[in-house]
């Protein structure tokens, strides 16, 4: 037999006994977790239900998943949790409930997970009115927390149903947060669109114009036409 075709054929064997080697410890591995999970190991029932739910290692089953992520939460796992909300948001495995859904973020949010403390905080601002959503802003805003400030004065604005007045206002006060962030263009901005404003009342023109003017006065921003050649110095 020629020597090439020799040192291929031991090649090829060599791959397949890898392969299967690699394929039984993979079996072991899966049915070490599978019974660790069965024994109530919260930590292996998510990662047992993180494989069903993509089908890693084995066939993909959603509804499986969603019932291993269910015996985890039930033992106060956070990421149960909020890949149950997901879950459930989503309609994977499961019928769609958004009210169960949110209630598993905040269950998990509460237990300090990052992502399901963002998505809580979603949930509470869909349920919040323009007005809510201004207030809170503006708390945030007093206790400088500059970022929460935004992210609900921004909502305030686009809310439906939300009165003009309110819109306007926290239109003024995500100005604010920028000249804090010492954004004076993004400041300016805002301020000058709220002037042009047609919807906006006399009252609030002058509270934006009163701002942009204490901008020019203390030499911090310039607009230097028309058309938006704006600068700031810091």
């Amino acid at each position: 037999m020629n020597y090439a075709v020799i040192v291929i054929c031991g090649v090829v064997g060599i791959i397949v006994l890898i392969s299967i080697l690699a394929a039984s410890a993979k079996k072991r591995v899966m049915k070490k977790l599978l019974e660790k999970a069965e024994q109530g190991d919260a930590q292996s029932q998510v990662i047992l239900a993180n494989k069903f739910l993509i089908g890693e290692g084995m066939e993909k089953n959603p509804e499986k998943a969603v019932d291993w992520f269910k015996k985890a939460a039930e033992q106060g796992s956070a990421d149960a949790h909020y890949k149950l909300a997901i879950c459930l948001k989503s309609g994977t495995g499961t019928q769609k409930d958004i009210e169960q859904a949110n209630k598993h973020f905040q269950q998990a949010a509460d237990k300090g997970h990052k992502e399901a403390q963002l998505e809580a905080q979603k949930a509470k601002i869909e349920a919040m009115t323009a007005e809510d959503c201004y207030n809170t802003g503006i708390t945030y805003l007093k206790e400088e927390k500059l970022k929460e400030a935004m992210l609900f004065l921004e909502n305030a604005q686009s809310k439906s149903g939300a009165n003009r007045d309110i819109r306007y206002l926290a239109k003024i006060h995500c100005g604010i947060v920028y000249f804090k962030q010492r954004d004076f263009t993004g400041a300016y901005i805002l301020w000058d669109e709220l002037c042009g404003a047609s919807g906006a009342s006399h009252e609030l023109k002058i509270m934006a114009k009163g701002l942009m003017d204490k901008m020019h006065a203390e030499g911090l921003y310039h607009k230097g036409s028309r058309e938006g050649d704006y600068s700031y110095k810091i």
